[in-house]
């Protein structure tokens, strides 16, 4: 009986399961005499390897199965134990591995991408590095140690916390959006350093993001050293003004659609692993002309909005122990965000991303902004306008 209900089981049946080489290849697994391999193996000359299954404690069968199959489960529960053990050992050193590599410090780790989180969890961080690292307890307290807060007193103030710039198996780029640059910078041919100057005399200082040291060095003969994606926003911003320069109007404007298409490649390219650039990017692309892809403008509205708040920008950095001309950027651009935000929900009749309370950010001073401008400059009067 025990024969003939093996050889009339069904296939892929859980009580006498098919082995590997019929189950590869879909075939019946018929086995006709008891305690020997399958017909198709003993065909082959080959001994069955049937595959580890646990069994599940419910199963149960009116036939007692032999004592080498009692043997064969033994062994296979014990195998699959182990596995299992293996499997959350591992999981659980890959959870703590990534714990403790976000609560390092930014400075001279590849791969790793700088953010801020607020009072309110900056303890957590503190716990979650002091009690659930794998360390030793010197290297766990050594680590302690270098967690970033933004002013002296840890007490309310934000914590730098690193996390991974990258998706897990993607290989990072170093020049994001390098190859529409090329095709771009082809198509405007000798006169990009034309189009950079054009873009800081028009549209520069109608909305300032960039700042002055990214400015000075697009300007100046480290331009080439920028990143690829910001100047394909930047050129693309330029075509719609295509005329209002002596040197360019002289010659064909680009098609306006296949440059600005470029120009989104590269910020999607430049999306999977974003930066403090990429919120220049995704500015310079909204407030590009003509505005035509409303659902585009709207997306990138938001992930400025959400990669502002992970750099912290939206917390008032006047007592935080950075630079004075860092702490300048901070607010222009935050400012510059925060535009950004309200004409698109005015524009595009959405909600705001950013909601009143939830940033303490003041409005930039004259004094400190205009520091290192010349009095009567465009840029001045631009900032005190």
């Amino acid at each position: 009986m025990g024969s003939m209900s093996m050889e009339h089981r069904p296939y892929r049946s859980h009580k006498v399961p098919a082995c590997a080489r019929c189950r590869q290849r879909k075939i019946r697994c018929k086995v006709d005499l008891p305690n020997q391999p399958c017909l198709f193996c003993r065909e082959k000359g080959v001994a069955c390897q049937i595959p580890a299954i646990a069994n599940s404690p419910d199963d149960s069968s009116p036939s007692q199965p032999s004592n080498s199959s009692n043997t064969t489960n033994t062994t296979t529960s014990s195998t699959n134990a182990q596995k299992r053990r293996r499997y959350d050992a591992e999981a659980l050193s890959s959870t703590t591995s990534n714990l403790i590599s976000i609560s390092q410090s930014s400075g001279g780790i590849d791969g790793k991408s700088s953010i801020i989180v607020g009072p309110s969890v900056a303890e957590d961080v503190e716990i979650v590095q002091r009690h659930m690292s794998i360390t030793p307890q010197s290297q766990s307290s050594h680590r302690h140690n270098s967690t970033t807060y933004a002013t002296e007193d840890s007490l309310g103030s934000v914590v730098y916390v690193t996390v991974p710039k990258y998706r897990r198996g993607v290989t990072p780029k170093l020049d994001t959006g390098d190859k529409q640059r090329e095709i771009v910078e082809q198509i405007f041919g000798p006169f990009k350093k034309e189009a950079i100057r054009l873009y800081f005399e028009l549209i520069h200082p109608c909305f300032p993001i960039i700042g002055e040291e990214l400015r000075l060095q697009l300007l100046g003969q480290q331009w080439n050293e920028v990143n690829s994606a910001l100047l394909c926003n930047i050129y693309a911003s330029i075509v719609p003004l295509w005329d209002r320069s002596e040197i360019l109007r002289l010659h064909p404007r680009p098609d306006s659609d296949y440059i600005w298409n470029l120009a989104v490649r590269a910020l999607q390219e430049d999306s999977t692993s974003p930066s403090f650039s990429t919120i220049f990017i995704c500015a310079i692309n909204v407030i590009g002309r003509p505005s035509l892809y409303y659902i585009g403008n709207i997306a990138n509205s938001s992930r400025v909005v959400a990669l502002s708040h992970s750099f912290g920008l939206h917390r008032d950095p006047r007592k935080w122990n950075k630079p004075l001309a860092e702490k300048e950027m901070r607010i222009k651009i935050w400012w510059c965000v925060f535009i950004i935000d309200c004409w698109s929900s005015l524009s595009y009749g959405t909600p705001p991303n950013i909601a009143k309370g939830c940033h303490d950010v003041r409005l930039p001073e004259i004094q400190l902004s205009t520091s290192s401008a010349s009095s009567g400059s465009p840029r001045t009067q631009t900032l005190e306008y």
